[in-house]
């Protein structure tokens, strides 16, 4: 089975933001929605409301991969939780039955922080 380049950029993605080597935005506070809070990676995927119709869609795609019960876990979290919950893969061990929910989780978090990295380059 041939691996998907384009997944493979996402899943580089992922691990560069878990070892702080992508940044998110050089500024402290976020500069896209300019509410003064901390830009962190848990508020661009699920606070900022500057990506709120794009976060919505993005989940939407998420939710037709993940089991129900799975999804509801995740919804029960509170934002910080459910971020490092998304990037440690699910606290558990590769399952390889969950591909299509690994892509999507990687599918979210591309798609959002990439927004967030195009809002600043127009900011510039």
């Amino acid at each position: 089975e041939s691996a998907n380049p384009l997944y493979k950029r996402k899943c580089v993605l992922v691990i560069r933001l878990l070892t702080n080597v992508e940044v998110i935005d050089e500024n402290e506070n976020c500069s896209t929605c300019h509410e003064m809070v901390p830009c962190t990676l848990q508020h661009v995927l699920f606070e900022c409301q500057v990506f709120q119709s794009l976060r919505a869609r993005e989940w939407s795609l998420l939710e037709q991969n993940v089991p129900h019960p799975f999804m509801n876990e995740m919804l029960r979290m509170d934002a910080g939780t459910r971020t490092i919950f998304l990037l440690n893969g699910f606290n558990s061990s590769y399952v390889k039955e969950f591909s299509a929910i690994y892509n999507s989780v990687a599918d979210f978090i591309w798609t959002l922080v990439r927004a967030k990295q195009n809002s600043i380059a127009l900011i510039i």
